[in-house]
């Protein structure tokens, strides 16, 4: 099983000469454990995870097993991680090209180790959680959005 999904609608459009993209979909709810801990109603209602490709049985299924492995044996899924990072790294310079992650495609996990691990790396993330936010901000290879949702309000 790989971790990274390579090639997609939206992530073909930004690969570029320049840069090679890749994003990790995890399944936002596996057996009562959630992976977006600061999610609500409208963004359950309007996840990637319902939209497309992503609701076929094929891609919920590897979603799921990736998740699993996340889950239940945290240790193998962190090797096989860094493993697959490090070979789109390598590929990405072969290339001439810079490499940009997205590890939360579809969950809001704190991957902050992981991103201090890979400073050469440029990493970008939609987050709901301000604590994350504010944890990625000391990093300058992450770049963060802060997600809005229906309970969002917004100042003038």
């Amino acid at each position: 099983m790989k971790l990274f999904t390579h090639s997609s609608a939206k992530l073909d459009k930004s690969q570029t000469k320049d840069w090679l993209n890749a994003v990790l979909y995890l399944e936002p709810s596996v057996d009562y454990k959630t992976m977006c801990r600061a999610s609500t109603e409208g963004c359950r209602g309007s996840c990637l995870t319902n939209s497309g490709m992503m609701r076929m049985t094929a891609q919920t299924n590897a979603r799921t097993e990736r998740t699993k492995l996340y889950l239940n044996d945290n240790d193998a899924f962190m090797l096989q991680l860094e493993k697959e990072i490090d070979n789109l790294y390598r590929k990405a310079s072969k290339e001439g090209k810079h490499l940009a992650l997205r590890l939360n495609g579809t969950s809001d996990v704190d991957w902050t180790a992981t991103y201090a691990k890979y400073p050469e790396i440029q990493f970008y993330e939609y987050s709901k959680r301000p604590d994350l936010i504010l944890k990625a901000k000391k990093l300058p290879n992450v770049h963060m959005t802060f997600s809005r949702t229906e309970a969002t309000k917004v100042s003038t």
